[in-house]
């Protein structure tokens, strides 16, 4: 209607902004890699809402404006041709050529342990080496530290250690005091620390990313009097809630 001011309500309308968005984004991490010259590529498979594979892609390389190293997401590809090594290593190589970088220039791939992706002489990495020599492969960190935590949880001593330390930070969640009391230990103990809270869902992240919280979580385990201490004058759970007793 003439007169009215344009809204941009629609799907298609929204779909293609961010389309447009992302273009962008993405053209403007390519020419920072083209002009770093050398890079390596990390890769994993999703499956996404529709049930279809996709391979996400991420570009690893130094920043030749500031010289710090940069890891940008910069491409989800559906992996319609199968997940094989060879299709998979075909959408990386494609994926390389058609963004105008060159695939001489790569330098390091990292993928999960799977078959499909390392395996010694059919996996992605295998194929891509052998036409590219100095894309040396290495078994993605994140997947080796998931991998090393799953196992460590097999033993008992750090299956209890987590469940400890889980109830420890249960407790001081539970009252608004006790987490005041706590906030005020870690200020004392680690002022420097970003986290200062334990929420659901992020204990086990934050204290794997702070180790004086995490100390400070064990030495309160391992010392009753220490836990006393700083919970001293607070009310009991039967002073809180004294009609459940």
């Amino acid at each position: 209607m003439i007169g009215c001011s344009p809204v941009y309500t629609s799907p298609s309308i929204q779909n293609e902004v961010a389309d447009i968005l992302g273009s962008q984004i993405r053209q403007k991490i390519l020419s920072r890699v083209r002009r770093a010259q050398f890079f390596s590529l990390a890769a994993d498979e999703v499956t996404d809402s529709s049930n279809k594979e996709q391979l996400a892609i991420v570009l690893r390389y130094v920043n030749p404006d500031n010289n710090q190293i940069r890891e940008d997401f910069v491409e989800f590809i559906e992996c319609d041709t199968g997940v094989t090594g060879r299709a998979v290593a075909e959408k990386i190589t494609g994926f390389i050529s058609s963004s105008g970088l060159d695939p001489n220039k790569l330098r390091g791939q990292a993928y999960d342990g799977a078959g499909n992706m390392a395996g010694k002489t059919k996996g992605a990495a295998a194929i891509i080496t052998s036409q590219f020599p100095l894309a040396i492969y290495l078994h993605c960190a994140s997947h080796s530290l998931n991998l090393a935590v799953v196992k460590s949880l097999e033993v008992r001593s750090v299956r209890n250690m987590i469940g400890i330390i889980n109830r420890v930070s249960i407790f001081f969640q539970a009252h608004p005091k006790r987490q005041r009391k706590l906030e005020d230990a870690i200020l004392n103990t680690a002022p420097s620390a970003s986290v200062h809270k334990l929420k659901d869902g992020l204990r086990g992240s934050m204290l794997l990313k702070d180790s004086k919280i995490y100390f400070l979580l064990l030495s309160l385990v391992s010392s009753p009097s220490r836990l006393k201490d700083l919970v001293a004058g607070l009310p009991t759970h039967s002073q809180m809630h004294p009609h459940l007793y």
